[in-house]
């Protein structure tokens, strides 16, 4: 099977951090005896279907010289100013149409196994240039019940993102990715991106069709886009608020 690289972003400027007064960047943060982003980097290394590891990540040695997980990252990108920007720093030397794995750093129950499966059923649809990957309220929930998410209820389900994604580099240069970035929390902002209409019948009826966001969606940057489900419902929790932090580090170890 063919390997993809991939780029971990565990980017740390202030606006990533909890509180404007913290020193240390969210992905950078000790749960369960690591820091959080040695969990997407070991995922990563660790998966037979990953060829080489990218973390966008503050390049301070002071940081970074304490953490084991460094001998398994092959090349160190600082962060760009959005996240955006740090996909597109962490993808420079890759080529333009080559299908490559992003990872949010702030990932603490991803596995080797996880991002294998992901990558795995990608590589059954090669004609996409952007695979998005989803997850079901029902594995989302099973994974850790009490963890919130942002939920999308569409015809044939309630779904939510998850921290992984894959796509070919030459999508970063869309001019209008940008917004998409800003409105990936608010379901209503992402159905704003598509059109009145899909506003409209998400709240009233009939609901949109995976099918057809994955139509608009490539209509709009002109990139062939695809919705995959992933059933491993960790890969929806991501540390994002103080709150999630907390909620992991007082969960059962599993």
């Amino acid at each position: 099977m063919e390997k993809f690289p991939a780029v971990i972003l565990a980017g740390g400027a202030f606006r990533q951090r909890f509180f404007w007064r913290e020193k240390t960047p969210k992905c950078f943060k000790e749960v369960g005896g690591a820091p959080l982003v040695a969990y997407a980097v070991a995922a990563a290394r660790h998966s037979p279907l990953v060829n080489s590891v990218t973390l966008v990540a503050e390049l301070n040695e002071c940081l970074l010289g304490k953490n084991c997980f460094r001998q398994f990252v092959d090349r160190f990108v600082e962060p760009g100013a959005t996240i955006i920007g740090s996909m597109r720093a962490g993808s420079k030397n890759l080529g333009p149409d080559e299908p490559t794995l992003y990872l949010c750093g702030d990932m603490p129950k991803v596995t080797a196994e996880m991002v294998t499966r992901v990558v795995e059923v990608c590589q059954r649809k090669p004609e996409a240039d952007a695979w998005y990957i989803y997850c079901s309220q029902a594995n989302a929930s099973r994974a850790m019940p009490a963890f919130p998410h942002t939920y999308a209820q569409l015809a044939e389900g309630t779904f939510c993102g998850t921290g992984v994604g894959i796509l070919r580099p030459k999508v970063l240069a869309s001019p209008i990715i940008g917004a998409l970035e800003e409105s990936r929390k608010s379901v209503l902002g992402l159905l704003g991106q598509l059109g009145s209409n899909f506003v409209f019948r998400y709240f009233f009826g009939p609901k949109p069709t995976l099918g057809e966001l994955e139509a608009r969606m490539s209509e709009i940057f002109g990139y062939r886009f695809i919705g995959l489900e992933a059933l491993d419902g960790e890969l929806t929790i991501d540390i994002d608020t103080p709150k999630k932090l907390e909620l992991v580090q007082l969960a059962p170890a599993s």
